[in-house]
């Protein structure tokens, strides 16, 4: 089988900088004729038709010997890490700059504790082999 790529971040949307990354990232694997999907655990409702579900990353990730993915971190989030810790396949981390949590801690609890948590997943993250 050919090679291919999954890309994936925590959500989708067409309002959303990293998002946008990701839309461009896959229509240059595309037209280069790579076979390249997008998992998103959430999405807005103009994206939901871009992304795999589950059953279908589970399946792609459980079959495909050379597939690679490419994992946009920029935020906490528990389903990916669990994900590239059940699949170790060939990771490239993508690193959106993670807001220094304390912006945050004023006025926007979720907020802080996304980027507090964030953070510390990204050096978890680092430490797994199959991460580059």
């Amino acid at each position: 089988m050919n090679a291919s790529v999954i890309i994936m971040l925590p959500f989708l949307s067409t309002h959303d900088a990293m998002s946008q990354d990701v839309l461009e990232q896959q229509k240059t694997f595309i037209e280069n004729g790579i076979r390249c999907s997008l998992y998103a655990q959430f999405s807005d409702a103009s994206c939901k038709d871009l992304i795999l579900n589950y059953s279908d990353l589970k399946n792609r990730l459980e079959r495909e010997d050379s597939v690679t993915i490419i994992y946009h971190h920029g935020v906490f989030w528990q389903q990916g890490e669990e994900i590239l810790k059940k699949f170790p396949k060939p990771t490239i981390l993508r690193y959106h700059s993670i807001t220094p949590e304390n912006f945050y801690k004023p006025y926007d609890h979720a907020s802080y504790v996304a980027c507090a948590e964030g953070r510390k997943q990204t050096l978890r993250l680092l430490r797994l082999p199959h991460i580059y």
